[in-house]
């Protein structure tokens, strides 16, 4: 699995990549990448059903506990407004990013599948309803593009990367 390092270490390389083709300023964007998951370093990436009947408190309890441990790591290095600036997506670069991290799970989840994992259309349908429109929106569609195919001819396929072979699997048998 991917850690908090290696999720943001990809997305502030995407963030470097990207801003200056969009005009912004990729010191502050990959910045950004790099500590908007700081408080997960100490925390975990710690999921919140939004169908959960008290989504909304725990949300918020999960945020505060995030802000007191980003207060703590970050102190007074100003780490603090690039984390602000990332949830509230307050700046350009902000929202780059915030659309990145969504493009960024889109990334890991094609590295999954490509592994031979299945079941990670909910990780696409939450990183398109997270880019929204533009080119980011243009990118995660490339890589949705270099998925591995799973159904032809009402069967389904799994395509190992780097090996050129079909492995050919029966839908009655639940494969996907």
């Amino acid at each position: 699995p991917e850690s908090v390092a290696d999720h943001s270490y990809r997305l502030a390389l995407l963030a470097l990549a990207i801003a200056p083709e969009l005009g912004l300023d990729a010191g502050r964007a990959a910045a950004i990448a790099l500590v908007h998951d700081l408080a997960e370093s100490e925390l975990g990436d710690r999921y919140v059903d939004p169908a959960a009947p008290d989504a909304e408190a725990r949300q918020r309890a999960k945020g505060d506990e995030e802000a007191a441990v980003l207060d703590r790591l970050a102190g007074r290095s100003g780490w603090g407004d690039l984390f602000a600036d990332y949830r509230r997506g307050s700046s350009p670069e902000g929202r780059l990013v915030r659309q990145l991290d969504k493009l960024e799970m889109a990334l890991t989840a094609l590295d999954y599948e490509r592994s031979g994992a299945g079941g990670l259309d909910e990780f696409w349908d939450s990183a398109a309803a997270g880019v929204g429109e533009g080119p980011v929106a243009d990118l995660l569609a490339e890589a949705r593009s270099r998925r591995p195919r799973r159904r032809e001819n009402g069967m389904l396929v799994r395509v190992a990367p780097g090996i050129h072979f079909w492995q050919w699997m029966s839908p009655e048998k639940g494969y996907h």
